[in-house]
């Protein structure tokens, strides 16, 4: 397709159309076409970049998406999707570098955080991955790929309970996702053979826990799937406790402490860029408002951990 007209934002609007048709050849045809007469438009450098991805030019997606943060290094969106194609490479480590630059310019983006969550995923840092995930689900619950993939982080730690939940959210908002149907039924199987292979017998009797247990309305009676349940709950919770408290001091290395160093440094350099000092405090306290949440959700993990073992120590009453 030839370009029917030299306007830089009709060719953009031209190109869209046939991407959105899968005309990959021609769309960058006219993507480029318009980048010759407005290098500078970030609409025309982000689709060329957007046409290479989905044809798996990574490299040359990288350059225009690279290109569009030199050019307003402001916005964050360009940075997001860096992370992604470093994703799609592989390359799990640039693409947390990049998604940490993006993610305190776009708070609310969840695939941001989605995004983030795949990368610590690939890297085996599963706790940092539940607590992205958690993050884009916070922003949209209806996210059904951000619940299968947290699902998954939840299976590799072995938290079959709270992966199941994810698998049948994912399901709700999606009821033909295969993969989350397929994974439920693996959740399932693994953790009812948790439960078949748990035996209360085999271990010698503590004399002076029998004596605890035999005083009347000391502690709650628990059977044998009570206890089964009680130590999944404690599972799920530990970890949730140490995601929450890994992603805390994962973020005041590389998020709060980076900001404050960049922050530093612009105040030394007011005078000379008196812009640059804006936007690195504008860059801290978003890095501030980003570990007060993180901090919240560590907090409110331990109080759930507090209260499940307030409940667990409750003696039963009997009431009749």
């Amino acid at each position: 397709m030839t370009a029917s007209t030299s306007d830089p934002n009709e060719l953009c609007r031209q190109a869209r159309k046939l991407l959105r048709h899968g005309k990959l050849e021609e769309a960058i045809a006219l993507f480029q076409a318009g980048l010759e007469q407005d290098e500078r438009n970030l609409a025309l450098q982000e689709g060329l970049a957007t046409a290479y991805f989905m044809g798996e030019q990574y490299e040359l997606a990288i350059k225009h998406f690279q290109r569009m943060t030199v050019l307003d290094p402001r916005i964050g969106k360009p940075w997001i999707n860096l992370g992604a194609v470093y994703n799609r490479m592989g390359d799990h480590n640039r693409a947390v570098e990049a998604l940490r630059k993006g993610i305190p310019k776009e708070r609310n983006c969840a695939h941001g955080h989605y995004n983030l969550g795949l990368a610590y995923r690939g890297l085996g840092q599963q706790s940092m991955a539940i607590s992205a995930y958690r993050e884009a689900i916070r922003i949209d619950p209806e996210m059904a790929e951000a619940h299968q993939n947290l699902a998954n982080a939840y299976v590799d730690m072995g938290s079959h309970q709270q992966a199941i939940t994810h698998y049948k959210k994912a399901l709700e908002i999606d009821p033909d996702f295969l993969r989350a149907q397929t994974g439920l039924q693996r959740a399932e199987e693994a953790l009812e053979s948790a439960r078949t292979a748990f035996s209360p017998f085999g271990r010698l009797v503590d004399e002076q826990q029998t004596k605890i247990q035999d005083a009347p309305g000391s502690q709650r009676e628990l059977s044998d799937e009570d206890r089964v349940e009680d130590r999944q709950q404690l599972f799920e919770l530990t970890n949730e406790i140490d995601s929450a408290g890994t992603a805390v001091i994962a973020d005041m290395k590389s998020g709060l402490l980076q900001q404050l160093h960049d922050l530093s440094r612009a105040v030394v350099q007011a005078e000379e860029s008196p812009r640059n000092f804006a936007r690195a405090g504008e860059q801290y306290s978003a890095a501030v408002e980003t570990t007060e949440s993180l901090r919240k959700t560590l907090r409110r993990s331990l109080l759930k951990l507090r209260a499940h073992e307030e409940i667990m120590n409750s003696p039963d009453f009997d009431l009749a």
